[in-house]
């Protein structure tokens, strides 16, 4: 039991990590203070006076320059790799297998835009159609240049027209970057992000090299999408120091840029996919349809409001702009607006169905001189 303390009626395995610190700090500081008082509570040392000399260790190893980023990242950095190979659904027990330096100058050598924006994709809460159907910004989560279903991996796999042109357009950069590197790492890794595209088993017969072959096979046991997203295996830095031994050339510098490049890969069909979605290109009509079907609505909804006057303050704010002005919003704002509107009609008309008393004052209002007739007749 954690006696002396607000959790004493819990044995001290059952409570969680964060009660158990709890318990161990006030543990630790009545044992300081009892330890005190029997010494006859002597002078404490405040400060570190001038002259004095003081070490700061983190793990046993000292730290001289860079204090502040070297306490952040031994608190954070194993937290990072943890968000990651959970997102990337990487198992534990390859996180050392990992070229985490690679991932840090990668990421360093992008814009803060494009770090935002990979960010985003790899953590599943880009503007994905899965994402933006979840968020019940879009009725359907289907691709618009293929019409399946549209996940943050789909951006590349997708078989839609012209993709494929795009993918190989894309491939001449990486291309490029890899003809000052090794030759059988460069078809390894051409060859890697070919079948993650085409979702097919990689070609190993093409690699005559056996540590190429060998990091090839552990890359993809990794995670289908770990290459493709800058995530690589320890394996490949050996191989470029070997090819770049006795020369000024840095590998670790080397394969961020390749890395960037791969990058590169998925943002030119993101860009490719926003061109159709949003309706870039004169040729496409997705973003037309999908306006035509939201004016249909807009249209139906109007046909339905009743005069202002009977609709309560608070919900009459949704129909004061015409149909022409609801008509030149953004998707975004007409769907939103759609789905309001119709909540409240629907909430006026289940009133008006049911109460025969509101159905009787509606009357009254539109025609009072046919209901003081009625009146007048049932004298």
């Amino acid at each position: 039991m954690a006696d002396g303390h607000q959790d004493a009626v819990k044995p001290f395995e059952t409570l969680t990590a964060w009660e158990q610190a709890n318990y161990s700090a006030h543990k630790y500081a009545k044992d300081a203070l009892r330890d005190y008082v029997t010494d006859e509570c002597p002078p404490i040392p405040t400060t570190i006076g001038e002259g004095d000399t003081w070490l700061l260790t983190l793990d046993a190893v000292p730290v001289t320059s860079e204090i502040k980023k070297t306490i952040y990242n031994s608190k954070y950095n194993d937290e990072g790799k943890s968000f990651w190979m959970v997102r990337l659904q990487i198992r534990y027990d390859q996180c050392n297998i990992i070229e985490w330096d690679i991932v840090r100058r990668t990421s360093v050598m992008c814009s803060g835009e494009q770090r935002k924006r990979r960010t985003k994709h790899m953590a599943n809460i880009g503007p994905v159609g899965t994402v933006l159907h979840r968020r019940k910004a879009r009725d359907i989560d289907m691709c618009a240049r293929c019409k399946m279903e549209e996940t943050k991996i789909h951006i590349v796999t997708c078989q839609g027209p012209d993709t494929e042109q795009k993918f190989l357009t894309a491939m001449e950069t990486v291309d490029d970057w890899m003809r000052t590197g090794p030759n059988q790492f460069a078809i390894a890794i051409r060859e890697l992000l070919r079948a993650h595209r085409n979702r097919t088993r990689p070609r190993w017969h093409l690699v005559d090299d056996e540590d190429t072959i060998q990091t090839m096979k552990q890359q993809w046991s990794l995670s289908k999408v770990s290459l493709l997203w800058g995530f690589l295996h320890t394996g490949w830095r050996p191989i470029i120091d070997r090819h770049f031994k006795g020369s000024r050339k840095s590998s670790a510098r080397w394969l961020s840029i390749l890395c960037g490049r791969i990058w590169g890969i998925t943002e030119q069909l993101w860009e490719h996919r926003n061109t159709i979605e949003h309706g870039v290109d004169a040729n496409n009509h997705l973003a037309e349809e999908r306006h035509s079907e939201l004016n249909e609505q807009i249209d139906a909804i109007f046909d339905r409001v009743p005069a202002l006057r009977y609709l309560p303050l608070t919900s009459r704010h949704f129909f004061t702009q015409n149909k022409a002005w609801r008509k030149r919003c953004k998707l975004r704002d007409k769907r939103k607006w759609i789905r309001d509107a119709d909540v409240v009609l629907k909430r006026y008309e289940e009133i008006r169905n049911l109460s025969h008393t509101a159905r009787n004052f509606e009357n009254f209002l539109i025609s009072p001189s046919a209901q003081h007739g009625n009146n007048d007749d049932d004298d």
